[in-house]
């Protein structure tokens, strides 16, 4: 006898069942030499329904938390826009209050100047 696999100790009867440079193919000797299922996943086997519904709770929270950040910009950019539109509002009556001085000053320069005339 003859081992044809060491690692399974697999012997055949005669020496003239295998040719030299053939190996021995018998499918259950191939199913004992892949790894088990657990290990990887063979081809055709379904994913294992606990990672499924781990990778299903993922994709929901972070569905959520998108939906969370963009509720979030939202409202900070419309606050942002009202402090703008505030802010834009003081530019404008600051503005209107600097003409209105530079205007007064110009008048009272001028009332100043016909005064020291008739003096």
């Amino acid at each position: 006898m003859t081992t044809v696999n060491s690692t399974f100790t697999q012997e055949c009867e005669t020496e003239q069942d295998l040719r030299p440079g053939e190996m021995s193919v018998n499918e259950s000797f191939i199913e004992n030499e892949s790894p088990p299922s657990y290990i990887t996943f063979q081809k055709g086997s379904s994913v294992i329904p606990a990672i499924s519904n781990l990778q299903q709770e993922f994709k929901t929270l972070q569905s959520s938390l998108l939906n969370r950040l963009d509720s979030w910009f939202s409202i900070q950019e419309t606050k942002f826009n009202s402090l703008l539109n505030d802010f834009d509002e003081i530019k404008t009556t600051l503005k209107f209050i600097s003409d209105k001085y530079d205007d007064l000053d110009k008048r009272t320069h001028d009332v100043s100047k016909r005064v020291s005339r008739i003096e």
